[in-house]
């Protein structure tokens, strides 16, 4: 008959916890994922979406619109990362140059 099994000890349930605990590198890089998100700093940064709703035209004319002015290097440009619905998405905000004409 084989020998019984004890029951077991806290030691034992110590090395288990230790075991399904997060490891500290993936709590870093959990936080770092948390912490992705990019926006522009300083005022008057808008989207294509604000710009277009502001300016009250369609969608192609407010897009062209957009285009050539950064053609024009009269709108800075930020690509960026933003939070959408639980979700890491990639974002792009304008705001008119301080020197037309000249890059920032």
């Amino acid at each position: 008959m084989p020998p019984r099994k004890s029951k077991p000890t806290a030691d034992m349930l110590m090395i288990v916890k230790k075991k399904t605990a997060v490891d500290p590198w993936a709590a870093l890089f959990r936080d770092a994922i948390v912490q992705s998100e990019r926006k522009p700093a300083g005022p008057n940064w808008k989207r294509r979406e604000e710009i277009r709703s502001a300016l009250g035209f369609g969608v192609t004319k407010s897009e062209k619109m957009i285009t050539q002015l950064v053609d024009e290097e009269k709108l800075e440009v930020f690509d960026g990362l933003e939070y959408v619905d639980g979700k890491l998405r990639r974002r792009v905000w304008y705001r008119p140059c301080a020197n037309p004409g000249k890059k920032p």
